[in-house]
């Protein structure tokens, strides 16, 4: 994880009118995570960019639980907000898998949302997930936002559910830094067995 950061910010100086990266560590009852979103074009008038995921998930007794996921796609914005995506994401768990998809994302002064729909060819056993964030920052006074933001990744194949996963997060924004309480809500397999964590968050913009 600290290497592709190393090189996102490296990427993130020689792209033009270049944008902070946020960093977020959650710290949970049962577990926490590491997690890093980058989206950009590679200039201002390229239909070209990236999109990465880095999401480092570390138990506190269980290295059975021990996990990570890697996500680095090229997208093309045929139309403003649309894209289409394609290249590889890796998981401790599946290994590295080719995905493909399209994305739909709105970035407003205090809203932003992003719909990304992708196949991962799995030797066959193709799988599918739809990733989304929703994230609400309306303005309390001139330092200090109000925070609202919800993640969501529903992984599925044919036989139906593999995992559905929520992270809810509500706090605080000022600066380059948002704070508060943190929840990660997991169903696993067909029958959606539960699992949850209760925590807290931090989350700062890197330049």
């Amino acid at each position: 994880m600290l290497i592709s950061l190393f090189l996102l910010l490296i990427l993130n100086g020689f792209m033009a009118k270049a944008q902070p990266i946020p960093a977020e560590l959650m710290l949970g009852n049962k577990y926490g995570t590491l997690k890093m979103i980058v989206s950009k074009n590679f200039s201002q008038t390229s239909k070209f960019g990236i999109f990465h995921i880095n999401i480092l998930q570390f138990d506190y007794l269980h290295n059975s639980e021990n996990d990570l996921m890697l996500q680095d796609l090229v997208f093309f914005e045929p139309i403003k907000n649309f894209r289409i995506t394609g290249g590889g994401l890796y998981t401790g768990k599946a290994g590295l898998l080719p995905t493909a998809g399209l994305q739909y994302k709105l970035n407003k002064k205090s809203l932003f949302l992003l719909l990304s729909p992708r196949i991962n060819f799995n030797n066959g056993k193709n799988e599918g997930d739809i990733f989304s964030i929703l994230q609400f920052t309306p303005k309390i006074n001139e330092q200090l936002d109000f925070v609202v933001g919800v993640q969501s990744l529903f992984l599925f194949n044919r036989d139906g559910n593999i995992k559905s996963a929520q992270d809810l997060r509500l706090g605080l924004g000022f600066k380059n830094t948002q704070v508060g309480i943190a929840a990660g809500l997991e169903q696993v397999g067909p029958n959606y067995k539960s699992f949850s964590n209760f925590g807290i968050f931090i989350e700062q913009s890197i330049f």
